[in-house]
């Protein structure tokens, strides 16, 4: 029989690796389904519209489209940027931040590509470079730096300009891609008289 205080030596690490370990994976599992739809908003801005004639009712719901895509989108691929830059900045050891900031930039691009394309080849991509890091963390606890980590993150606010250039880029193309979607979307199926 173990004694309990070596028991509880062992078991103590075990259950702080568990517990990090699944919250890392539920947050990776929401964060790489949501980033890799492409219809990303679930908001219906529209049902609030409380327009009678159509014509008003028809500027209202262009209003609200575009709240969703000129406010909300902007916000959330900032988050997307910033977690991705985070992760990268914990996987890369060799990489300057300005690096990491463009691999971040062109992989968030890069899913969002793909969603408009195949969601499925999306959220392939979105998971890949999370999941990456939970394997290196597991077969190698060294590799993973907290102190470089950290201070390659300190580094990001003497760059707002080249932030500001990726996030403008983030923009234009899901605006670019939402129009191109529009464009091509196939026409929804009238009544048959």
């Amino acid at each position: 029989m173990i004694p309990w205080i070596e028991l509880q030596a062992v078991l103590k690490p075990l259950a702080l690796f568990v517990i990090g370990m699944s919250a890392y994976c539920v947050f990776i599992f929401r964060f790489y389904r949501f980033i890799a739809r492409k219809d990303i908003f679930k908001i219906d801005l529209a049902r609030h519209n409380g327009a009678k004639r159509p014509k008003l009712r028809k500027f209202f719901e262009a209003v609200f489209y575009v709240l969703k895509y000129l406010l909300f989108f902007p916000l959330i691929a900032f988050f997307w940027m910033a977690v991705l830059t985070v992760l990268l900045a914990f996987l890369s050891t060799q990489h300057t931040i300005e690096t990491i900031l463009l691999i971040s930039a062109s992989i968030v691009a890069t899913i969002r590509v793909c969603a408009y394309y195949n969601e499925e080849l999306s959220i392939d991509v979105a998971k890949m470079l999370p999941l990456a890091l939970l394997a290196i963390f597991a077969v190698d606890i060294t590799y993973v730096q907290p102190a470089l980590t950290a201070e390659k993150l300190m580094q990001i606010p003497g760059l707002l300009n080249l932030v500001a250039v990726y996030f403008a880029f983030l923009f234009c193309l899901e605006l670019f891609l939402r129009i191109l979607s529009g464009v091509f979307s196939k026409p929804k199926n009238s009544e048959k008289h």
